[in-house]
């Protein structure tokens, strides 16, 4: 389950405004990396995003999460079958020509369309969550929405 953070904006008028800054769609994004430090540079990008992490399963994947404290394991996971997962995006660190792979394999994958995603230096963090507004508006009855209940 992706976390979210809920935000109420203070509003001179009668309304009432709540932001929501939540993970990613379904909040699991896969990551592939040449290195260690990619693969970190992944999780840092998941755990501020509210998202999990979902990595092909390897040596080096299963030994990085064996050293995670709790808390972070709990938002990763390790798989064999890593890419026939519903991942709502593909954090990529690595060569240009591996990248391009990577685009043509997503494409032809089932389902909704699959981004790549590349750090520049680093990931865009915008990029991995979702903002959720809900306005409610009670000017028509003087600021108490109960008298828009009201019958006539």
């Amino acid at each position: 389950m992706a976390v979210a953070t809920k935000i109420a904006v203070a509003s001179r008028t009668w309304m009432r405004i709540e932001v929501t800054i939540c993970g990613f769609g379904s909040g699991l994004l896969a990551g592939v990396a040449a290195d260690r430090a990619g693969l970190l540079q992944q999780l840092i990008a998941v755990l501020a995003s509210g998202n999990r992490l979902l990595w092909p399963a390897a040596e080096a994947c299963a030994a990085l999460v064996g050293e995670l404290p709790p808390d972070v394991r709990a938002r990763v996971d390790c798989a064999t079958d890593w890419f026939d997962q519903p991942i709502d995006a593909l954090l990529f660190d690595g060569s240009d020509d591996v990248a391009d792979d990577w685009r043509r394999r997503l494409a032809v994958r089932d389902g909704a369309l699959v981004a790549l995603l590349r750090p520049t230096p680093h990931y865009d963090v915008s990029r991995l969550v979702h903002e959720r507004t809900l306005t409610i508006n009670t000017t028509a009855a003087g600021g108490n929405a109960s008298l828009m209940a009201m019958g006539g």
